[in-house]
């Protein structure tokens, strides 16, 4: 090759490069651009061979070196202010400079992609998507996250290189994972900005085994085999407050992070783990506080002072929370409230704990007449009003026959059931008062005035025949029956 066609002398357009590049070029006569193969008034082939072997292959090699010389040496500072500009210009004889020196940089798996903890080869970095918040790049470099943050004109290129590994949550719960521990050193903001990335993949539920969730007690864990719960509201709070070990502390999580968890429990959309109370809860919440040490073989218990206070909460979140008084993990906890100062299971096991519900009226205040001056009370009443059940809840249970019978209670307002719990308690009446028992005999005189069926006259009889309350009682309708 001739020497004349080698220059070091610059061409006359510029290079639009961040440095200068010197080379034995081989350039036109007129030394206004170099030889290439689009180069029709050039016979020989080899002058532009020998450029190409230059921009093809020695300058990406010689660039790639500057590169790894200035990673060594500001291995924190980001060398892409100096890798070779792209260009439209067809003339420019560097304008595949860039694809030139990725090819290389992937063949020769090199470390020259910058990140907060070094220079790292593509497979041990991941790419950026160009769309992060700069508290998502603070949060991720004080995580030791080796992302790469490349500049538009070299994104479709890195693409390309770095294929799978780009930045997503799930490419940093895997990165996390390497190291889970690490977390525990984390900056609360760090930690806060870093959960609220991992949630904003919809049904992505990666992150269990994270030590990035926020409890109650203050202690950071990490969901999977561990239950969170959300509180749905203040009454959830005030209820289950013996619990925090298991409370999500909503409110040390930015708005977004509350709001994907509250819309993740609605529709089931994030991770079993975490979620909001349920009736299972309920009952495994209080038998280990309220109930604590309980043996679930007794129907009827004395509680201490405290746990007696929750009751009301209780059924209070039960109306709220619209669950059915029959729901198998209701039916073993004490919620009754008893006239002989226990409470009752929902569900008792023995068919002997049965309890009558006094209605409202005369009735009703008779019961709880008689049962006040019963010391034993061999059939308690259920205790309604401001020490027991509101009045609301024993509208709920007593509407409906199915749950009356489900939950072994008796109506007060039943003839039949009247008439058991006075037999019950034939002692008190035999001692009562001759005013006590004529408004007992009054009042029956009332019930059985009223529609009854064949069975319940026939089941009916033989108990009034044995109270001694009253001189005579008729009873009228088909065979009509005398007492006396």
């Amino acid at each position: 090759m001739k020497g004349s066609l080698f220059t070091v002398l610059p061409l006359p357009l510029p290079s639009g490069q961040p440095l200068h590049l010197h080379g034995l070029f081989s350039v036109s006569p007129d030394r206004a651009q170099l030889h290439n193969f689009a180069d029709r008034s050039s016979q020989e082939q080899e002058p532009a061979k020998w450029n190409e072997h230059l921009l093809a292959g020695l300058i990406p090699a010689a660039w790639s070196k500057l590169l790894g010389y200035f990673a060594r040496l500001y291995p924190t500072v980001s060398a892409f202010p100096i890798w070779p500009q792209s260009s439209d210009d067809t003339r420019n004889p560097l304008r595949k400079a860039p694809q030139n020196l990725l090819e290389l940089i992937q063949k020769d798996r090199l470390a020259l992609w910058p990140t907060s903890i070094g220079y790292l080869a593509a497979e041990d970095s991941l790419l950026d998507t160009g769309t992060e918040s700069t508290a998502l790049k603070e949060a991720l470099r004080e995580a030791g996250a080796p992302v790469v943050y490349v500049p538009q004109r070299f994104r479709k290129g890195a693409q390309q290189l770095f294929r799978d590994r780009t930045l997503s949550p799930r490419s940093i719960c895997q990165f996390i994972k390497i190291n889970p521990h690490s977390v525990r050193s984390w900056s609360t903001e760090t930690k806060h900005t870093i959960l609220e990335y991992l949630l904003s993949e919809p049904g992505f539920t990666g992150y269990d085994g994270l030590e990035l969730f926020p409890f109650k007690d203050g202690v950071y864990r990490s969901i999977g085999d561990y239950i969170a719960f959300l509180h749905m509201d203040k009454f959830d709070e005030d209820l289950f407050g013996l619990d925090d070990a298991h409370n999500l502390d909503l409110g040390k999580l930015p708005i977004a992070v509350q709001n994907v968890l509250r819309d993740g429990c609605d529709k089931s959309t994030i991770h079993s783990s975490i979620r909001y109370r349920s009736s299972q809860s309920l009952r495994d919440y209080l038998m280990s506080t309220a109930f604590k040490g309980v043996p679930d073989t007794e129907d009827m218990i004395v509680l201490g002072v405290e746990p007696t206070k929750y009751i009301s909460k209780i059924w209070d979140w039960i109306s709220a929370r619209r669950c059915n008084i029959l729901d198998e993990y209701l039916s073993g906890l004490w919620l009754l409230p008893l006239s002989n100062g226990k409470h009752r299971k929902l569900r008792p096991c023995s068919s002997t704990s049965q309890i009558y519900v006094p209605p409202r009226g005369e009735v009703g205040d008779m019961m709880r007449k008689f049962d006040s001056q019963s010391r034993q009370k061999p059939l308690p009443l259920l205790l309604i009003g401001p020490k027991g059940l509101s009045w609301k809840f024993e509208s709920i249970i007593t509407q409906d026959t199915a749950v009356m019978s489900g939950l072994a209670l008796k109506p007060g307002n039943s003839l039949v059931s009247i008439l058991q719990w006075l037999h019950g308690n034939s002692t008190l009446i035999d001692r009562a008062t001759d005013e006590d028992k004529f408004n007992v005999s009054r009042l029956l005189e009332s019930l059985v005035s009223r529609p009854v069926t064949a069975e319940d006259r026939k089941f009916a009889a033989p108990l009034l025949g044995d109270l001694t309350i009253f001189q005579e009682i008729s009873w009228g309708g088909e065979g009509i029956s005398r007492f006396v």
